[in-house]
């Protein structure tokens, strides 16, 4: 990207809104799904689910994308 903000073209413009928009997004996301009860004790329900999601996260397996879940939303 060019260095100010008048030299870039319409696109380089949009990339970097966009780029500001889903770190704004993602940070926004991360304030709103932290856990307020981070203190209290966690289910044993809940507890064998996130071990069970630890434990694939580990092997590598990953869930579905930010991307793919935005588009999906129609928030891209």
């Amino acid at each position: 990207m060019t260095g100010t903000v008048a030299r870039m073209s319409q696109e380089e413009f949009r990339l970097m809104i966009e780029s500001v928009v889903k770190r704004t997004i993602q940070q926004e996301l991360r304030a709103l799904l932290k856990d307020p009860d981070s203190d209290s004790e966690i289910r044993d329900d809940i507890m064998i689910l996130l071990t069970r999601q630890a434990e694939h996260t580990a092997k590598g397996e990953r869930g579905r994308s930010f991307d793919d879940v935005m588009s999906e939303l129609g928030l891209e």
